[in-house]
């Protein structure tokens, strides 16, 4: 089993997974959309995906940390720390996508979001 260290948490990669790169990716979802061709999975579905990556993953993390023990249906829309932290995670998870070498992603094809008050 892989490990990739993600700030503080530690993210465990599926057996079929060497790295977080994009190929492996398509490969890792190919059971769970209708498309069978890898190259259609990364031009369908991953690529469309990458200028918001950061914010999904920030989301995810979040929500793991904060909800482990309870199904994620419990959590309050309305919190606005949940928002705020969400989105100063994704402003740091912002270099470690755009210089990952398997995802090729430019700072200027994410998109950027800042919280101000």
């Amino acid at each position: 089993m892989t490990y990739l260290q993600l700030f503080d948490r530690q993210a465990i990669l599926p057996t079929t997974m060497t790295a977080p790169s994009i190929d492996q990716f398509c490969r890792l979802i190919r059971s769970d959309v209708t498309i069978d061709d890898p190259e259609n999975i990364e031009k369908l579905v991953w690529r469309k995906s990458l200028p918001i990556m950061h914010l999904a993953i920030a989301t995810q993390l979040h929500l793991a940390g904060k909800y482990s023990d309870r199904a994620i249906s419990g959590c309050d829309l309305q919190d606005i720390d949940f928002y705020r932290d969400v989105v100063e995670l994704a402003r740091q998870l912002e270099p470690m996508l755009h210089d990952h070498p398997g995802i090729l992603i430019t700072r200027d094809q994410l998109t950027l979001v800042r919280w101000f008050e």
